[in-house]
């Protein structure tokens, strides 16, 4: 419970000091599944002081009633749920009910009101079918399945009918260039939250202001191997909307990492020019001898 005062002091500071909050992320890990129910109240803020990304790892002890009300917070711009590799479309804590029911809470009830981003690993019962329900959540922009129960041939067919499309790249490609270079290897929470803290947190100078990021872990990370590292991009699975505002987002995300290489190019050059004029500087001063 000492990790949550702390988050709790971190979230006093933000909401008091808002103009210049203490910064612009905060870690939370608990290494106990602690119920949903006592989180939830402590995560939310109405006001949007703070965002909140929520990772829920292997088993929460009250998931089956308290997953519904995830839909109800406000500030939840990102979930991710980690099940075991030994888990199966049984034990999974995710399925495409759970996907329906969040769809419909969505469309009818303003669920996940911020929810950007949506991430499940080893939740065997997720299937393509349960792709198809991606389309009521009205702000979500991404879904990334690792692992989990989905056929890709058949998912693909179905999530064009929504207006979905599976990317060719990697969640990661569509974030800060630096994720590019050697995600294989790491640890795959890890991969995730640079991603999060490079696209939310620390947005680019094109993207309008968000407010601090609050990224919050429930439960120990299983200590397999298998489980914590992401192995080839060939077991992740990345999914967006096919529209006219993902487009629009690519396109800057396209133009911003040109800029950067024409900024590293113009850099390497006048380093150049520079270099070379101290050679001729030197040139002349030893002809001058």
């Amino acid at each position: 419970m000492r990790n949550l005062q702390t988050l709790r002091l971190w979230q006093l500071f933000t909401i008091i000091c808002s103009d210049d909050p203490p910064s612009s992320a905060h870690t939370t890990i608990t290494r106990h599944h602690i119920p949903l129910s006592l989180v939830i109240p402590a995560i939310e803020s109405p006001s949007f002081a703070y965002l909140t990304s929520l990772t829920l790892v292997d088993q929460i002890a009250d998931s089956t009633a308290s997953l519904p009300l995830l839909s109800t917070l406000s500030n939840l711009i990102s979930l991710q749920i980690i099940g075991a590799s030994t888990s199966s479309a049984q034990t999974s804590m995710i399925t495409d009910a759970t996907l329906r029911l969040w769809s419909k809470r969505a469309i009818h009830q303003n669920g996940f009101p911020r929810l950007k981003m949506l991430f499940l690993r080893f939740q065997f019962g997720v299937t393509e079918v349960g792709l198809g329900e991606l389309a009521g959540f009205k702000e979500l922009e991404m879904c990334v399945t690792s692992r989990c129960g989905v056929k890709i041939k058949e998912a693909k067919k179905i999530v064009k009918g929504v207006g979905w499309k599976m990317t060719s790249s990697a969640f990661y490609s569509h974030a800060d260039v630096i994720l590019q270079d050697r995600p294989l290897g790491k640890n795959y929470i890890d991969v995730v939250t640079s991603y999060l803290t490079s696209t939310i947190a620390t947005p680019s100078s094109t993207t309008t202001y968000n407010p601090p990021l609050s990224l919050i872990q429930l439960g120990r990370q299983s200590p397999t191997f298998e489980t914590n590292i992401l192995h080839s991009i060939n077991e992740v699975e990345c999914w967006i909307r096919d529209d006219e505002k993902t487009q629009k987002v690519e396109q800057q995300r396209k133009r911003m990492v040109a800029e950067r290489e024409e900024d590293k190019q113009e850099a390497g050059k006048k380093r150049k020019r520079i270099k070379e004029a101290k050679r001729r500087d030197l040139l002349g001063l030893l002809e001058g001898m």
